[in-house]
């Protein structure tokens, strides 16, 4: 592997574990309340529950964008089943579904994508994860690019 691939990768591992601890902590009071489909919760399964829902939605996002073979992706062990996963409910409409997640992931990426509160105690610390890590991405890009500029200006003279 190379180095450029090799930062690449580390990077994206550190997002992906930068973004997942950065979700686990506290969220903010909200209006909107985590993705459930009856049952009340206590504070405790509650705070699993909106972890799992946003560890959930970064995975498929991460998924959804790996180009790493099945079983191949150095940012997460995940990734593969994610894939799979991701590829069954572009397709699915059963509401009873049997596949391990479908109905729960559906459920889930519907409520994000028509979430438009930033105090949402599901979506709002997601967003937030995945702007940093965008702006992290960024950074690492220019400085590479700058890294480059400047070892041609060396290798000119």
């Amino acid at each position: 592997m190379g180095a450029a691939s090799a930062g690449a990768s580390s990077t994206k591992n550190n997002a992906l574990s930068a973004a997942t601890s950065t979700i686990s902590g506290q969220s903010p009071p909200s209006t909107c309340e985590p993705v459930s489909t009856q049952r009340p919760y206590h504070a405790d399964q509650r705070q699993q529950v909106l972890r799992q829902q946003q560890q959930r939605l970064l995975l498929l996002r991460h998924a959804s964008k790996c180009p790493h073979e099945n079983g191949k992706c150095p940012v997460t062990p995940h990734c593969a089943g994610m894939k799979r996963l991701w590829k069954h409910i572009a397709e699915c409409k059963d509401q009873q579904c049997q596949m391990a997640h479908c109905v729960s992931s559906r459920y889930v990426l519907s409520h994000y994508h028509r979430c438009k509160d930033p105090r949402c105690a599901v979506c709002g610390p997601v967003r937030d994860a995945i702007q940093r890590n965008h702006g992290k991405a960024k950074q690492l890009a220019m400085a590479q690019f700058l890294g480059s500029v400047s070892r041609l200006k060396l290798e000119e003279r």
